[in-house]
């Protein structure tokens, strides 16, 4: 499957406006269909009344609000997966997300992540 022949979207969420609009644009050059949202609210919402294939977790967010959306992610039928953004130290969360990946491995490890999620 390449990235275009899945029309589903991937949700990026994640509070400092630069990044999240960089790491937008990385995947939807690489083919991926984005929606991308900084609110808490926003993701759960979007969670709820669009079909999401991934929700793409920033480092900029607080713990709570990861966990928040891991939570309600995990708590849909189906589940979706989540992929979090990490800055540094692993992070733990009472709610498990479906992958972890560095902030600073760069777009290619990102879009070769996001790419095997999509897959599997």
């Amino acid at each position: 499957m390449s990235p275009s022949s899945n029309p589903i979207p991937i949700l990026v969420f994640g509070r400092d406006a630069f990044l999240l609009d960089t790491r937008a644009m990385v995947l939807e050059n690489a083919g991926f269909n984005v929606i991308k949202t900084n609110g808490v609210a926003d993701a759960e919402a979007i969670l709820e009344t669009q079909d999401v294939a991934l929700v793409v977790l920033c480092h900029t967010l607080s713990g709570e609000n990861r966990e928040a959306v891991v939570k309600h992610a995990n708590s849909l039928k189906p589940v979706v997966k989540t992929l979090l953004l990490t800055a540094s130290a692993p992070v733990r969360l009472e709610a498990a997300p479906t992958a972890i990946l560095s902030a600073f491995d760069g777009p290619e490890t990102l879009v070769e992540t996001v790419d095997n999620l999509m897959r599997g």
